[in-house]
């Protein structure tokens, strides 16, 4: 199992979670509702993680499933955070696990995160907060503290012999509470929290029923792995890219144009909708011109690397309208759509190559029916609002970079494979699967016979897409045999022997970053 550094904090949840909880860098978890903490009462004192320097985090194989170390006498205490579905509800996993060599106590500390009282009730295996269940263990409390607040709670539990469990009641509406818990050398106890209080819920199964950290990391690979796969014969570089893909599907942040086009590349086309939709409804006029076109193309990945036709073209309907208004604020619009313009800015020009590409699903009079097509001037100046993009530090950007090292289709005569070629693909296998372009969904692959590659393709063209250029989509692979080109959709070849200026990608993409 791969073992990454974790950010602080993390999100955890399951695909498309509609409430995802923090795991913070001392492995707290942070519901909508309440803080949660676990100190580890050693033989030595109590230790509370957000106090401690020998703390460590890490995700476990790029899922978002935290591990949080914590040193102790004897050894460490083990921490998991992750969501899973169980019993058809979201909820999130807490496993606190005694690896030393003695026996410690665990007291799960709650508070509450926003202003205002809460009433606490523990009841032994489950903690009420505000009469709705918040947390179920898989068996009993040994004891439970109420105090006003963390420090005197502390002090509470510091006044008990040797980290024993306590029973210690005080007011309900108690600013902390903590359930104690004795964990002997190799034992653990599994909570599952509620992500959202809700008096109407009940936590009424097991937490022995969650599926295990294992079971969640292979869930989320093979639900990433049904929308688009690639092998790039790097584990850091898939590993990362995993990463990523899981923490933008999980983000709560706004979406930027960069993220919502990552989700459409990626084969995550409903939840890039959904982000489009809502940055749409949150502009308010004067929109600044680079957000607008950013944000024009954005919306014309949704559409162009939509799943089918039928998705595409109600995308396209729905879109038609804003992308006009989007024209609009980002630059004056031609009367007729043509091949000859008058002379615009390169904002201008993005957003009226956007608009074009986007409206050519919608039949907007005056598109011609390659309207996704561009002259060689446009593409120039789009490859360019590209790499800018690519230059970005967020997730959707590195993604983005990835996609486009992988197949550039912005020309929108056809599709060029590996423009970002790197040196140390030399001599590995790649694959790519469930790729989305503007022709449809694509699949390749790089075999080496020696130092000459073979190359496997196939491309499902759906029949909107078929008309985007009447004579079918040219398949080439420029950087690594200037002379393939077919208009063949599926086949195979063995590709000339890649020159020593094939190596460094282009525009400053690196998709191991």
């Amino acid at each position: 199992m791969s073992l990454r550094p974790a950010r602080s904090p993390t999100l955890v949840g399951v695909l498309e979670s509609a409430s995802p909880v923090e795991v913070d860098g001392a492995g707290s978890v942070r519901t909508v509702d309440v803080e949660l903490e676990w100190w580890i009462g050693a033989e030595d004192r109590w230790h509370r993680p957000a106090q401690e320097v020998a703390v460590r985090r890490q995700l476990l194989d790029g899922a978002p499933v935290v591990q949080t170390l914590l040193r102790i006498p004897g050894g460490d205490a083990r921490v998991l955070g992750y969501g899973a579905v169980v019993a058809g509800r979201e909820l999130t996993v807490l496993e606190v696990n005694n690896d030393s060599r003695s026996p410690v106590a665990v007291a799960l500390v709650a508070r509450s995160s926003t202003a205002g009282e809460r009433t606490w009730r523990p009841d032994g295996a489950r903690l009420y907060c505000d009469g709705s269940v918040l947390l179920a263990a898989n068996r009993p409390a040994d004891g439970f503290v109420m105090a006003a607040d963390l420090d005197t709670l502390a002090e509470v539990l510091a006044a008990s012999s040797g980290g024993e469990p306590t029973t210690v009641d005080g007011d309900a509406a108690a600013g902390a509470v903590a359930l104690v818990f004795a964990l002997a050398h190799g034992s653990g106890v599994r909570f599952l929290v509620a992500p959202q209080l809700r008096s109407e819920d009940r936590i009424d199964v097991s937490p022995l029923d969650a599926p295990s950290a294992e079971g969640v990391i292979r869930g989320w690979r093979r639900q990433l792995d049904a929308t688009c796969r690639f092998g790039l014969g790097d584990e850091r570089a898939e590993l990362e890219a995993f990463e990523r893909r899981c923490r933008l599907l999980l983000s709560r942040q706004a979406s930027s144009s960069a993220d919502i086009s990552a989700l459409a590349a990626f084969g995550h086309g409903a939840e890039a909708a959904r982000r489009l939709n809502a940055a749409l409804s949150e502009l308010r006029p004067p929109v600044p011109a680079e957000y607008a076109a950013a944000l024009l193309v954005a919306a014309s990945d949704v559409v162009t690397w939509a799943d089918d036709d039928r998705e595409a073209a109600q995308l396209s309907a729905l879109l038609a309208g804003p992308a006009l208004e989007l024209v609009r604020w980002a630059g004056h619009r031609p009367r007729r759509w043509g091949r000859r313009r008058a002379a615009v800015d390169s904002t201008s020009l993005v957003a009226h190559w956007a608009a074009k590409r986007l409206l050519a699903r919608h039949g907007e009079a005056g598109v011609a029916p390659d309207g996704a097509a561009a002259d060689a001037a446009t593409v120039r100046v789009v490859t360019a609002h590209r790499a800018a993009t690519f230059a970005g530090d967020g997730d959707g950007s590195a993604l983005l970079a990835l996609r486009f090292a992988l197949v550039a289709d912005d020309g929108g005569r056809g599709l060029d494979l590996l423009p970002g070629w790197q040196d140390l693909w030399r001599g590995r296998m790649l694959d790519v699967h469930g790729l989305r372009t503007a022709f449809g969904s694509l699949a390749f692959a790089l075999r080496w016979h020696g130092t000459r590659p073979a190359l496997l393709w196939e491309l499902s063209v759906p029949a909107a897409a078929a008309h985007t250029v009447p004579n079918g989509p040219i398949l080439s692979i420029a950087r690594l045999d200037p002379t393939f080109v077919t208009g063949l959709q599926q086949g195979e070849t063995l590709l000339a022997e890649p020159s020593a200026g094939s190596a460094s990608a282009p525009n400053g993409a690196d998709v191991a970053r």
